[in-house]
Formats: structure tokens, C-alpha cells, sequence
């Protein structure tokens, strides 16, 4: 028979004692077995409580929403406004312009009544024609303030504020013949009435069409030749949704942006 080992064994507890020097005391318990029921007047506190927090919470809700809902109204209706206020974009037929520097260009449209600025010559840059025909209601300083925030970064009044009766004109060497003109059209409500109207604006001829189509950008477009003083020009007219260059919201949606080229 195996001896099990003397670390193995329990231990002897026979000799362990309880001393006592006195009778044993409980604690009273009686108040655990009361009924966890608050008093009344605690009830109405809570429910007080309670009504003061639901109507803060309504009241906070029906301010988000009327925010939400009267603020895109209010918006709207500056869009609205903007559109309706008489702007028109009046844009210069870009062979009448060809061989005209910068100074030339805001020279000839002022005779027309129209304020130009050169935005070349805020960069410096005298080999880049860049100028921008102003709205009747937007001072220079303004247009600076808004094309420096970013058309994109505007609320939609204000970019169709700026956008509604201005064109920008852009040229990258002022020797050679390649301008680009651009502007929102927000009276054609479609892609091709744009390029329709755009074409008629700058004398081209539907006749002299040598290419149509969509291009790889998604603009549709029509390219052709004029001939002018024995000279022989290419023009491409394209347009797209105004959505497509700005994702401003509020924009109207049948806003297109026309971009008008004339190459030598």
C-alpha cells in the first residue's frame, strides 16, 4: 500500500478553537426589507424633470428642422433673386478679338459698356491673357473676394450672383491665337440649346460643322472653321451641366457652363 506523503496530508484541524468573550451582535436589518417605493414627491420632481427635458428636446428638433427647411427656402429664393435681377452674359465673338492683348480686350468691351478686369495682371503674368467681364451689380473687389474664396467654396446665390452676365477669357501666349472663353448659361436649360445659342452669339456658321459628338470628357460639342480676312480659323463650341464644374448646392439644375475655343 502506498504511504502518502506528509506535504500531501490535510492538516489536522481538530485543535483549532473559537473563543468567545461575549454574546454575538447582529445589525438591525429591517431596513432592507422596506419596499424600494420613492416618496411622492420625488415622483413629481422626476416627472417635472422629465416634461422640462422632452419639451427642450421638441423645441431643439423644430429649430434643426425649420432651420433646414426655412434656410434652403430663404437660399432659394436669392438664387431666385439673382437670376431674375436682369444679368445677361453678353459674350464678346472672339474673332473680332484676335490679335488684342489684354488691355486691348478691356478696352474694346468697355466701348460696349461692359467692366473688365485683367486677372494676368494680378498674377503678373503679361504673357497669359486672363480677364473676367464683371456683372453690373459686382464690384471688382468683390469678384477678387469671391474668385479667392473659390466659386466652389460660394453659396449658390452668390456664385450664381457672380456667374450670371460674366464671361472669363483666357488666352496662354499672347502671340499666338488660342482663345478659350467660358460662362455659365443658365437660360438654354439644355446641353445642346447651349451650344446652339453659343454658336449663334459668335457667328459660326452650322454650315461650316466639321465634328460633333460627345468628347472623352463628357462634353457635348461641335467643332468647325471660319475664314476671316484670308485667314483660317478653327472654333469648337462644347457645353456640360454646371454641376459638373460646381457642386455647389442650389444650383439650378438646367444651369449649363459653355466653353467657346478659336484657334489659329
Amino acid at each position: 500500500m502506498l504511504e502518502i506523503p506528509q506535504f500531501l496530508r490535510p492538516k489536522d484541524t481538530s485543535a483549532h478553537t473559537v473563543e468567545s468573550s461575549g454574546p454575538v451582535r447582529y445589525y438591525d436589518g429591517s431596513a432592507l426589507s422596506r419596499p424600494l417605493d420613492l416618496p411622492k414627491r420625488y415622483f413629481y420632481l422626476l416627472g417635472a424633470i422629465a416634461l422640462a427635458a422632452l419639451v427642450i428636446g421638441v423645441s431643439w428638433g423644430i429649430n434643426c428642422y425649420a432651420n433646414v427647411v426655412y434656410g434652403s427656402q430663404d437660399e432659394q429664393d436669392a438664387v431666385n433673386e439673382m437670376l431674375t435681377r436682369g444679368e445677361t452674359v453678353q459674350s464678346p465673338a472672339l474673332i473680332n478679338l484676335v490679335g488684342l492683348d489684354a488691355q486691348g480686350i478691356i478696352d474694346t468691351q468697355a466701348q460696349q459698356g461692359q467692366t473688365v478686369i485683367d486677372i494676368s495682371s494680378v498674377s503678373k503674368n503679361t504673357e497669359h491673357i486672363n480677364v473676367i467681364k464683371l456683372p453690373s451689380d459686382v464690384t471688382a473687389v468683390d469678384a477678387l473676394a469671391y474668385y479667392s474664396k473659390g466659386i466652389a467654396n460660394l453659396s449658390a446665390s452668390e456664385a450664381v450672383k457672380l456667374l450670371t452676365g460674366s464671361w472669363r477669357l483666357e488666352q496662354q501666349n499672347a502671340g499666338n491665337t488660342d482663345l478659350h472663353l467660358t460662362y455659365a448659361d443658365f437660360t438654354s436649360g439644355t446641353v445642346d440649346a447651349a451650344v446652339t445659342n453659343a454658336m449663334a452669339d459668335q457667328g459660326f456658321d452650322s454650315a461650316s460643322v466639321t465634328d460633333s459628338g460627345v468628347d472623352s470628357n463628357g462634353n457635348t460639342y461641335q467643332k468647325g472653321t471660319i475664314e476671316v480676312d484670308g485667314a483660317t480659323y478653327t472654333w469648337t463650341v462644347s457645353a456640360c451641366a454646371l454641376s459638373e464644374v460646381y457642386d455647389n448646392s442650389g444650383l439650378p439644375s438646367t444651369a449649363q457652363y459653355v466653353g467657346v475655343r478659336l484657334a489659329a
